[in-house]
């Protein structure tokens, strides 16, 4: 059943975009000769790739949509921010200090460098805590995605999740993460071009409302400051 949201356009584009990325993991295909190839893609990928690929997959649908949300309503404020700061002093670190072992040991994840220092029981149990922690954080971001999917068009929940987890699954054993990585890279643009859609179209549709809150957040800030 259609949702009268989602227009023959808006169809064009989805279906464009899925073509566009299934393609760029059947031409990576065929590149993973091993596990090595699978997980390090060879270690022939750009910089600029696996940056993009990396905020892309940061900045989830739960990000992208509630934290505006947040923000702008009644009462919001900023405070999300700091996650976002810390994020980049995260990465900064973790450039600095872990990716050199990394290379230089040719590990696969972090948790074989902690299994190589402390000991293959830490090794599994710091896997075990991300595996936990990732199927609790990924399902809300799949579930999130799938209720925008089921708004715009029309679907039930159950088959939104459904097509989600298809093509991901299809993506990643297609091309390894060199596939990921790239599809992530397309993901990216598409992210900041939306995010500049979107702010255009709040600045040009409310500039009334959009000012009016403006003066509300910075007078509330110099009070906060104040005290």
């Amino acid at each position: 059943m259609g949702n009268d949201l989602f227009s023959a356009w808006d169809w064009a584009i989805v279906v464009a975009y899925i073509i566009g990325t299934t393609l760029v993991g059947h031409h990576l295909k065929g590149r993973q000769h091993n596990t090595r190839d699978f997980f390090l893609g060879g270690r022939s990928l750009p910089w600029y790739a696996v940056s993009a690929s990396t905020i892309a997959t940061t900045i989830s649908a739960v990000t992208f949509i509630g934290v505006p949300a947040l923000v702008f309503a009644s009462g919001g404020n900023f405070v999300y921010l700091q996650l976002a700061i810390g994020g980049v002093i995260a990465r900064i670190l973790v450039a600095r200090f872990l990716i050199p072992l990394y290379y230089e040991k040719e590990f696969y994840s972090p948790y074989e460098y902690m299994e190589d220092r402390l000991g293959p029981v830490i090794g599994r149990v710091t896997a075990g805590m991300f595996f936990l922690g990732g199927i609790l954080g990924q399902g809300v971001r799949v579930y999130a995605t799938a209720l925008v999917l089921e708004l715009i068009t029309g679907w039930g929940l159950t088959e939104s999740i459904v097509l989600i987890a298809i093509f991901a699954v299809l993506w990643t054993w297609m091309g390894g993460i060199a596939a990921v990585i790239w599809t992530d890279f397309i993901q990216f643009f598409i992210l900041v071009a939306g995010g500049i859609a979107a702010l255009v179209f709040i600045c040009t549709a409310l500039p009334d409302q959009w000012e009016y809150r403006y003066r509300l957040r910075l007078q509330a800030s110099i009070q906060g400051l104040s005290y």
